[in-house]
């Protein structure tokens, strides 16, 4: 967030803030934020709740600019994740996945988040169209039986780390500490198979693309990194998918959403043509000017 984002943010959602900083425990459709050391994987994993999906996405939209530092707003402490999982600037590698369920077997619609590689947008951010784009697609096919092992492994992620973790140190009982062998742990759960702990896929249920997760962010340190937060019915095919926001992760460990993403970068030519029209109207009204003289 920018300086000025924050401020506004302080000042317009402290009421925000006290009601959203723990959970009494997990429900379905409570949106996780999972992270991990990729460069370890056997390093504790941090999994913070912060809550219904719906009223997560509702908070950060009325912030200033429709978009939240979710380490203020649901008090889960950056420097203790780094502290726990190493620093990207130590040369470790922090994924962050973001995941929500139903639960229900009979309704497996899940929330995910896939990867934004080239943000094209105004002040190098994303736009919605951005979301679609290198190593993530918008709908991938899928089957319902897939979905259905997805949406148990989250439920489960989510009722494991209540049940087996511990409060992550200067956080909120939001945020939760689980150990990486835990058969209920985020690693465990979310890894494409016990012989592919860099890749996270549900256990193999979601798509991935190369030897990278398209659903998880990779922090390095190396600068911002963004992510999509889909919508995803359950069924099977193509189509339905609805996008509701994006997350920068950055070096320092905070992580950001924002339901509002930048316009397009004009290109050079449109530049050209929108200076040449407002030539045009210069040389028009300095016309008219001496004509009324």
């Amino acid at each position: 967030m920018t300086k000025i984002q924050k401020v506004l943010f302080a000042a317009a959602g402290v009421s925000l803030v006290v009601g959203t900083q723990a959970q009494a425990g997990y429900a379905n459709q409570d949106l996780l934020l999972n992270f991990r050391n990729v460069t370890t994987t056997t390093d504790s994993d941090v999994t913070v709740d912060v809550g219904n999906i719906t009223t997560f996405v509702n908070t950060v939209a009325a912030q200033p600019g429709g978009t939240a530092d979710l380490n203020s707003l649901y008090n889960f402490s950056a420097a203790s994740i780094n502290t726990l999982l190493g620093a990207s600037s130590s040369g470790n590698v922090i994924g962050l996945t973001a995941a929500a369920s139903t639960g229900a077997l009979s309704s497996a619609s899940i929330w995910e988040s896939r990867q934004i590689v080239t943000p094209t947008g105004a002040g190098g951010l994303p736009t919605a169209a951005d979301a679609n784009n290198g190593t993530t697609t918008s709908a991938p096919t899928r089957q319902t039986s897939f979905e259905t092992t997805a949406s148990t492994a989250i439920k489960n992620i989510g009722l494991g780390a209540y049940s087996s973790g511990t409060v992550l140190s200067g956080s909120s009982a939001n945020a939760l500490v689980v150990p990486s062998a835990n058969g209920n742990s985020f690693q465990t759960k979310g890894q494409a198979s016990t012989g592919q702990p860099g890749l996270i896929s549900f256990g193999g249920s979601l798509p991935v693309q190369g030897n990278q997760s398209s659903l998880e962010l990779q922090q390095d340190g190396s600068g911002n990194f963004y992510s999509a937060l889909w919508s995803v019915p359950n069924g099977t095919g193509t189509s339905g998918d609805t996008l509701l926001g994006y997350f920068t992760f950055q070096p320092s460990g905070e992580v950001d959403f924002s339901t509002q993403f930048a316009s397009a970068v004009p290109e050079p030519s449109t530049y050209a043509f929108v200076a040449g029209l407002g030539l045009l109207g210069l040389v028009a009204r300095r016309q008219l000017r001496a004509l009324a003289a």
